[in-house]
């Protein structure tokens, strides 16, 4: 009986809410609004290959990734770029790499943190 009322109070137990976890490349972002842009930060570090001929290197840490309302792009690790979204997910191009956030993922802020970049379609 006392098993059985434990089970019920926890199943009653409001369970936490969380923003949105966001995917690309195998890699999980979280994604916080600011006033003039969209910052992501990888969950987990990353491991990226940074070719340059005899001169590639990995690169292995968290990264960060900040798409502007101008459309442009930084990243922590691949640098400058551009960015835009379109019905199939939003994107981020850089020189030689780009990080795709396919599969329908929407750029979501909290009520009242709308950034509104309509104009950075592809």
């Amino acid at each position: 009986m006392r098993l059985r009322a434990l089970i019920l109070g926890l199943a009653l137990v409001p369970m936490a809410t969380s923003a949105p976890a966001y995917f690309a490349d195998f890699h999980e972002w979280e994604m916080t609004c600011e006033a003039d842009s969209y910052s992501l930060s990888s969950v987990h570090p990353v491991l990226r290959l940074i070719e340059n001929g005899a001169g590639s290197r990995l690169s292995k840490g968290r990264e960060t990734l900040t798409l502007d309302h101008d459309c442009t792009a930084r990243h922590s690790v691949l640098g400058q770029g551009k960015w835009c979204w379109a019905n199939g997910g939003f994107f981020a191009r850089f020189e030689d790499q780009s990080i795709n956030f396919g599969s329908h993922q929407e750029l979501l802020c909290p009520e009242g943190e709308d950034t509104g970049f309509l104009g950075c379609r592809c």
